[in-house]
């Protein structure tokens, strides 16, 4: 009984606390005083007035729009930033998907002028500090877009500046380097073309002062092909081999400006599977090709082989098979 007394009590005590908060608002109506009579009367709430209804209004119809027309005109490339494309397309979406020009209507007539609505940790959802946003939100995601198009072309300098240090770690170059002619606008044109589509969706073109690190990153690369070239050696064949460097001649001339056939193995060497059985032969070789535009040559690796056919014969034909990487080497 004692209990139970104390639990009353301490409940009474705490609604007398409760009355005796002046202004408290704790059900959207005014507070009352101890006496019953209500605190500012005759007195709108600042919550009841007409800009801060339109605008509670607002973020019931279009919560979710202003949120995302928010993160996509706030998501700027950083340094480091990745997947360019895809934060380009993001933007883009925003864009063709509007459904805030009766917000931006309300914005620019002032309707929401005034708007007193606070909502914890969402004070960026006060009409003051949107509105702006949503009156320009085409010049604000264009301007988002324009910048993820130029951090995709930065992020493919990026990638060329890195297989150009792979180059010179490795002291090998893509076949790719030899077959196509090489020039600061091929790499430019190259950079462009996945950025183009980006900047054509708001109405631009490739901005060339994007495509300024061309020049310097397609020399840094052709220093390093060429120093790599100096230092490359052409070592003498091991023993001349008509029929193998025929067959190496003709696959490798389909792709290459070739000018020798260098027979790196003097005799055969054979492969047999787990149970000893005679499969094949093989001889390694490196082919010189000329790059396209004529700037250095290289060693392509190549392997030619015949398969194995019965009593100590082997096939007429040849198999050859082709690498993708090559050593840099100065054109005899």
């Amino acid at each position: 009984m004692k209990r139970l007394l104390l639990a009353v009590l301490a409940v009474s005590s705490l609604q007398a606390c409760v009355i005796r908060i002046p202004g408290l608002n704790l059900g959207g109506a005014p507070a009352s005083s101890s006496s019953g009579s209500s605190a500012g009367a005759g007195e709108a709430s600042i919550l009841d007035s007409p800009a801060t209804k339109a605008w509670r209004e607002v973020l019931r119809s279009k919560d979710d729009e202003l949120e995302a027309l928010r993160e996509r005109i706030n998501d700027q490339p950083k340094e480091g930033s990745t997947s360019a494309d895809q934060h380009a397309d993001w933007a883009l979406a925003q864009l063709k998907k509007d459904t805030l020009a009766d917000v931006a209507a309300g914005c620019a007539a002032g309707t929401y002028k005034g708007e007193a609505l606070t909502l914890q940790g969402r004070e960026y959802l006060k009409a003051e500090q949107m509105c702006p946003l949503v009156v320009d939100r085409v010049a604000l995601l264009e301007k988002t877009v324009h910048a993820w198009g130029v951090a995709i072309i930065d992020n493919y300098f990026w990638q060329h500046g890195n297989r150009t240090a792979e180059i010179l770690k490795s002291k090998r170059v893509s076949t790719g380097l030899l077959e196509e002619p090489q020039s600061v606008q091929g790499l430019k044109d190259y950079v462009a073309s996945f950025a183009k589509k980006t900047f054509e969706s708001i109405g631009e073109t490739v901005p060339a002062a994007a495509l300024a690190k061309a020049e310097q990153l397609f020399k840094e690369r052709q220093d390093v092909i060429m120093k790599l070239a100096v230092a490359g050696k052409i070592t003498p064949p091991a023993k001349a081999d008509p029929g193998a460097e025929k067959a190496i001649r003709d696959v490798y001339a389909r792709r290459f400006d070739v000018k020798k056939v260098i027979m790196e193995d003097a005799e055969w060497k054979l492969v047999k599977n787990d149970f000893g059985v005679l499969l094949r032969h093989y001889k390694d070789a490196s082919v010189l090709v000329k790059a396209k535009d004529g700037s250095f040559c290289a060693l392509v690796p190549a392997s030619v082989g015949q398969p194995y056919e019965a009593n100590g014969k082997y096939a007429n034909t040849y198999g050859v098979d082709e690498f993708i990487e090559a050593y840099p080497v100065k054109c005899p």
